[in-house]
């Protein structure tokens, strides 16, 4: 090799470690759970069976689907955050958040999130589709979502809703904003919550058991 091309290769590997050196670190997030854990279980009544409600995957939208956090800079423009990520998939984690927030606000209740491994008795089937879930640029958080809940295994549909929740950002930064989020998808909750306890609870005779596709 000439002393030109070892030259250039050194200078091009100083250039890619000065660049490697300089950039800045991403920051992971992540929602949490604001509904307060119940302190005891409450007792059931006399004959009163614990009511089984599964939580099907969440559908989020396309440019969700991503590790950036998303900002919203106008009615028609998204802004990618390049070092500020989710910890895990989005539509996994607005699942697991929901899942424990009905579980803290329907203590009698058993929560599972679709699909179980095993062999499982289902009261309610609650499916939903986020279509908005981001903030705009002076940190209000807009979650839109709509959500349906069956019965009979998800053969009988119960009820339709849709969902608009804004939530505003107590401060400035990522980490407000994904607060402000925490405290939507919380309330989103607390909907779906009282929805399902507004319902007179299924007889047992009338479940149809739920169970999880063959895998191949």
């Amino acid at each position: 090799m000439s002393s030109a091309a070892k030259a250039c290769l050194l200078l091009v590997s100083v250039l890619v470690l000065a660049a490697c050196a300089g950039s800045e670190p991403s920051r992971f997030y992540t929602l949490d759970v604001q509904a307060p854990a119940p302190a005891t279980a409450p007792a059931a009544s006399p004959g009163a069976g614990r009511r089984t409600v599964g939580l099907s995957p969440v559908q989020v939208p396309r440019y969700l689907d991503r590790p950036q956090l998303v900002t919203r800079t106008d009615a028609n423009t998204l802004e990618l955050a390049e070092f500020d990520k989710w910890s895990e998939p989005l539509a996994d984690m607005i699942g697991r958040v929901l899942a424990e927030e009905l579980s803290r606000r329907l203590p009698r209740d058993r929560i599972f999130l679709l699909p179980v491994r095993q062999a499982v008795a289902i009261d309610r089937i609650v499916d939903i589709q986020v279509t908005r879930f981001d903030a705009d640029a002076a940190g209000e958080v807009g979650l839109d979502a709509g959500w349906q809940v069956f019965a009979e295994g998800g053969r009988r549909l119960l009820q339709v809703e849709r969902t608009a929740i804004r939530e505003s950002a107590a401060g400035a930064g990522k980490a407000a904003m994904v607060a402000a989020m925490s405290r939507a998808l919380s309330r989103l909750a607390a909907e779906i919550a009282g929805a399902l306890a507004a319902r007179d609870r299924q007889p047992a005779e009338s479940r149809r058991e739920y169970r999880a596709p063959l895998l191949s």
